[in-house]
């Protein structure tokens, strides 16, 4: 029994890390429960703060999307308050709900302006806007084919 005795005063192995460290060597490795204890209480605070800054950039993650889905709202609300909610033919530029004189005479001051765009103004499709288009545009708002009442 002298051995027994010999072995209480020396550190015992800590539980789960002695036994992972034991499993790595042949001979075994003692270390002590205090030891044991503090590497795991570090380790416990590092995964602490991991899981805290994943939460935040989780958290922000979730913000940006419904920040996004916000500003989606409110362009397409934008958007349809503009126009009504109607759709609009290409060719009525001042979106009046009628193709008249008065969208030839915005082609040209678009034009005179600088301000004409190739999507919305190119009714010839030559990738030009310019007088043609205009004259394009009136010869459609003075056609009889519209039909109707006359």
């Amino acid at each position: 029994m002298p051995d027994q005795d010999e072995n209480v005063n020396e550190p015992q192995p800590g539980s789960r890390l002695g036994r992972a460290l034991g499993g790595l060597r042949k001979e075994a490795v003692f270390i002590p429960s205090a030891v044991d204890e503090s590497v795991l209480r570090q380790a416990g605070s590092r995964l602490a703060q991991i899981r805290a800054q994943r939460s935040r950039r989780q958290r922000a993650q979730w913000m940006a999307v419904a920040a996004g889905i916000v500003l989606a709202a409110v362009v397409a609300q934008t958007v349809l308050h503009r126009s009504g909610g109607k759709q609009f033919e290409r060719e009525d530029l001042n979106h009046d709900a009628r193709v008249d004189i008065l969208d030839a005479f915005q082609l040209a001051r678009e034009i005179k302006n600088g301000t004409a765009h190739a999507k919305t103004g190119d009714f010839n499709g030559d990738g030009r806007v310019d007088a043609a288009d205009v004259e394009i545009l009136a010869r459609r708002a003075v056609s009889l084919e519209k039909g109707g009442p006359s």
